[in-house]
């Protein structure tokens, strides 16, 4: 119920604007649900440009190195991608993995997720050897972290599986993908 889902988004939105403010936090939350709902529809521009604008709103209202604002940056570089813009999101989750990895560590569950995102920007922009070692990082910490059977583990096992898979064939991805 995708569409319903904007709609509700919208009020709620438009409810909190008119409550809280367009700058409260809790304001630029729903803009931020309404952004990923417009993406989910395929709706990128709007997508973009709502991420962008809750991106902005949450670096003035919580800092650039709050959780939320990192979110917000991650979304608006995934919207870009969406639109062919991979350099610019490159840009963005760059500063991300950057962000989270000195305010946080680098085996947080931010840092490592933001890690992930990097790496599958930087493979569709061909760049797949650093796709690669950045995975392969991101799966250590992981695993020493969170354990070899995390859930999230297991996800970055299968998408390094999947990038060797498609840039060099089946043999260097078969122990990944028979691990998971």
């Amino acid at each position: 119920l995708n569409a319903q889902a904007v709609e509700q988004a919208r009020l709620a939105l438009g409810l909190r604007e008119r409550t809280l403010g367009a700058d409260h936090p809790d304001t630029l939350s729903a803009l931020f649900v309404l952004a990923e709902n417009e993406s989910i529809l395929g709706r990128y521009e709007q997508a973009e440009a709502l991420h962008r604008r809750a991106w902005v709103g949450r670096q003035h209202a919580l800092g650039a190195e709050h959780r939320d604002t990192l979110a917000s940056q991650t979304a608006l570089a995934a919207s870009l991608v969406n639109l062919d813009r991979r350099a610019e999101a490159e840009l963005l989750e760059r500063q991300v993995v950057e962000v989270a990895s000195r305010v946080r560590g680098a085996d947080h569950e931010d840092t490592l997720r933001a890690q992930t995102s990097l790496a599958n920007i930087l493979e569709a922009r061909g760049q797949v050897a650093e796709a690669e070692a950045l995975l392969k990082d991101t799966l250590v910490r992981k695993r020493r972290s969170i354990g070899p059977e995390h859930p999230s583990t297991l996800d970055t096992m299968a998408t390094l599986g999947l990038l060797l898979q498609n840039a060099s064939g089946h043999a260097e991805s078969e122990p990944y993908t028979r691990e998971v």
